[in-house]
């Protein structure tokens, strides 16, 4: 909480976690360029909590953290 969305995407690429969010603000970052370890975005209201972790899951199961460098999934 409280950190810029810059800092979180430059944590998530030093953890190599890929950022789930359903921040437009992140779409614009990885479009200008900045280095990420992968975002998963999804509209605010898609999908219940559970649902979206089903989600998650099933991309994990398909998709591996070298494949997600840099590249936007969306949910």
């Amino acid at each position: 909480m409280g950190a810029t969305d810059d800092d979180q995407l430059a944590y998530s690429l030093r953890e190599t976690r890929v950022m789930v969010s359903h921040d437009t603000d992140m779409l614009r970052l990885a479009a200008a360029g900045q280095q990420h370890a992968g975002i998963a975005y999804c509209h605010k209201q898609k999908y219940k909590v559970g649902d979206l972790i089903l989600k998650l899951l099933a991309l994990a199961s398909r998709v591996s953290a070298e494949e997600m460098m840099n590249r936007v999934e969306f949910l």
